[in-house]
């Protein structure tokens, strides 16, 4: 089975020395772009938590990941401390979130702990998440570009519902659907994918909230083919540019989700970012519970 983990990426003024001058934090990392992004967050935050002032280090791979789509990526990457520094050895992944729930847990868990720290591949932090989100989006900006493509994309499609409707007040909900390379997994777990009646009932519920305003749905997906047949809706974007997604980037389907002003979500962490990043009203699947909904407003607890 292919390694479906977690993700998030921060900047720092850390100096990057020769050999580091004291005990390291890093993660065993693993998986994709938004893994690597819930991942880099991990390192930034714990290194702010322990109580023997760990220097964080973050992973090549994840740097590869994540410089594309964020500025200011800067920790230190472990694998450029030096052989002959004699340390950071055998960095395998043994702490987990349960050791990290939060700052008053990671210093006590930690407190007789003056060695490296390496965190475990697939590691969400959400602490940081539901307090921390105005600091993360100052060190962790979109690029520019990123940014400028996301506004374009949405003017569009607000220009191109106001033509349809005469409707210009609108309010974007960001859906991600994603299937294909999550079927294998969810097998495996022995739990079935949401059928289109969760999305539909969530759409439903934005349509149906006044006070929200009119919804337009702008929907990403690595199955377009079944989105298309199945979520299709005269106030429901797919496909924009006619391309394997709204780009064939997943930097842009990531900054143009965040953009938005709500969220759909139903599996794994490149929805949760996106979703915590508008601090909007969400709607999100769980795992297990296909059928079952819950609508999470402002900082989501997953």
């Amino acid at each position: 089975l292919p390694v479906l983990c977690l993700t998030l990426a921060l900047t720092s003024a850390y100096a990057q020395e020769a050999c580091p001058s004291g005990p390291i934090v890093t993660v065993d990392g693993a998986g994709r772009t938004a893994n690597a992004l819930w991942e880099y967050l991990a390192v930034y935050f714990t290194s702010k938590w322990l109580p023997h002032h760990h220097i964080p280090y973050s992973r090549r791979h994840i740097h590869k990941l994540l410089t594309p789509i964020f500025d200011n990526v800067s920790l230190p990457i472990v694998e450029d401390i030096p052989e002959s520094c004699g340390c950071c050895k055998n960095l395998t992944g043994v702490y987990s979130a349960q050791y990290l729930s939060t700052s008053a847990d990671t210093a006590e868990n930690f407190k007789n702990h003056t060695g490296d720290v390496v965190l475990k591949r697939c590691l969400v932090l959400i602490p940081p998440m539901v307090t921390d989100m105005k600091e993360i989006k100052q060190i962790l900006p979109y690029k520019k570009e990123l940014i400028d493509h996301s506004e374009k994309k949405l003017a569009e499609i607000r220009n191109d519902y106001f033509k349809k409707t005469k409707i210009s007040n609108v309010t974007f909900v960001g859906i991600h659907v994603r299937r294909d390379d999550y079927l294998p997994l969810l097998s495996y777990r022995k739990l079935t994918i949401p059928g289109p009646e969760f999305y539909v009932a969530a759409m439903n519920y934005f349509r149906n909230k006044a006070e929200l305003g009119t919804p337009v749905f702008v929907i990403t997906s690595d199955d377009l083919k079944w989105t298309k047949e199945h979520l299709s809706a005269p106030d429901a974007y797919i496909n924009f540019e006619g391309k394997t997604g709204f780009s064939d980037s997943p930097g842009q389907d990531m900054a143009l989700l965040s953009y938005c002003n709500h969220s759909i979500i139903d599996y794994g962490t490149f929805g949760w970012w996106t979703a915590f990043y508008t601090e909007g009203e969400v709607i999100s699947v769980y795992a297990g519970a296909t059928q079952a909904y819950l609508v999470l407003k402002n900082n989501p607890k997953f």
